[in-house]
């Protein structure tokens, strides 16, 4: 399963002082999911994780109901505090959503304190003018709110892009839009906001919580006793067949999509996590359970090789360890320099890929023991 291309919980809220000492007495008796209100602001005492907050982020249900037409391939995505340079920063998260000649993206950050949201939010504002992003006052989502468009051309084809980015208390949250038609009318972005904010809102106050993974496919994921000791657990979602899609053929989604259910594959399981050794880096786990046969999970390892040799200078063969005769181990370099490191297996009708890497850094070498150690215990506690 090589890659063409790699796509790009504590909430602490600003109480004034008596509030502060008085939770911090009472802390022990009053249940998370309490709210307490001083001047018509609320304060929650819930702590969101990664998996919470990506319950709010765009969905394909979103798009389906305002009327954008047909299946929509998506991905899901959690990144912690690995860029370092954005202050106060607890995690982001993100969902990406391919429709027909469109892409939606969704992000939201959690950040330790309002002050450090709203001080991002200006950042990012400055950024987007950097980027040539047009902005206006928009439509009011949250407590600032700003709406912009881009006009950009890429090769021989223009781009047009719409983007709400808005902050809520101490999350700042993004919903945008690129086409090759046009624009977004401003008040359909408005509405694809809200349903991200409404649902945000939820989170905060307790009533919307993730979705842990099924127990059979959580069975099918790296243990613990196994993975505690190289990183911590980032997110785990299930993802449909279409999202690998998005990762391994960007052009044809849906095509590569199909091909898994075909092969008996209806969903993939997914876990990234961050190492302890350098924290910069990642490793994605994910899953194809239950093809038809054993032969078809060991002949799905092969599957995108061909092309991604073509987008990489160097894709160098490295030795996959104990993870039986189906397995492939692989760095992905340019210049001599590792990009990401891969390892792909089969055992049974389970195929499974390990896929690590920095994403706001330079890739590291400890990413080639880190991924041979996490794939050897994997392939152990796979069925046959």
């Amino acid at each position: 399963m090589f890659k063409l291309s790699k796509l790009l919980g504590l909430l602490a809220i600003s109480l004034p002082v008596k509030m502060t000492v008085f939770l911090s007495l009472i802390g022990f008796f009053i249940p998370w999911k309490t709210v307490i209100a001083e001047n018509n602001r609320q304060y929650f005492l819930v702590k969101p994780g990664p998996e919470d907050v990506h319950r709010a982020t765009l969905g394909a249900d979103d798009l389906r109901q305002l009327g954008f037409p047909g299946e929509v391939p998506y991905f899901s995505g959690f990144n912690g505090n690995l860029q370092r340079d954005v202050n106060g920063s607890l995690f982001y998260v993100y969902q990406r959503l391919t429709g027909i000649n469109n892409l939606f993206n969704s992000g939201i950050r959690l950040f330790s304190s309002e002050a450090a949201a709203a001080s991002d939010f200006v950042v990012r504002k400055s950024l987007d003018e950097k980027e040539g992003y047009v902005l206006y006052e928009g439509p009011e989502v949250g407590d600032e709110t700003v709406y912009m468009e881009r006009n950009k051309t890429f090769g021989q084809q223009d781009i047009y892009s719409s983007m709400i980015r808005w902050r809520v208390g101490t999350a700042n949250a993004y919903v945008s839009y690129e086409s090759t038609n046009d624009y977004l009318q401003e008040n359909r972005m408005k509405r694809l906001a809200e349903r991200v904010s409404k649902r945000l809102e939820g989170v905060m106050n307790g009533s919307i919580k993730s979705k842990k993974l099924p127990v059979k496919m959580a069975k099918l994921m790296p243990p613990e006793s196994i993975s505690a000791p190289l990183g911590r657990v980032l997110g785990s979602s299930i993802q449909s067949p279409n999202s690998w899609g998005l990762i391994a053929a960007p052009d044809q989604p849906k095509a590569l999509g199909r091909s898994l259910l075909q092969q008996g594959v209806n969903r993939l399981g997914y876990t990234r996590y961050q190492l302890a050794a350098d924290n910069r880096q990642v490793i994605e786990a994910i899953v194809f359970p239950s093809f038809d046969s054993s032969k078809l999970a060991k002949r799905w390892l092969q599957h995108p090789l061909s092309e991604s040799s073509t987008s990489v200078p160097d894709v160098i063969s490295l030795r996959p360890g104990a993870t039986g005769e189906d397995s492939i181990f692989v760095v992905y370099a340019r210049g001599g320099n590792p990009m990401a490191y891969e390892l792909s297996f089969a055992k049974g009708k389970n195929a499974a890929s390990l896929y690590c890497y920095a994403p706001h850094a330079a890739t590291s070498t400890t990413c080639e023991t880190a991924t041979r150690q996490l794939a050897e215990g994997w392939y152990q506690s796979l069925p046959k």
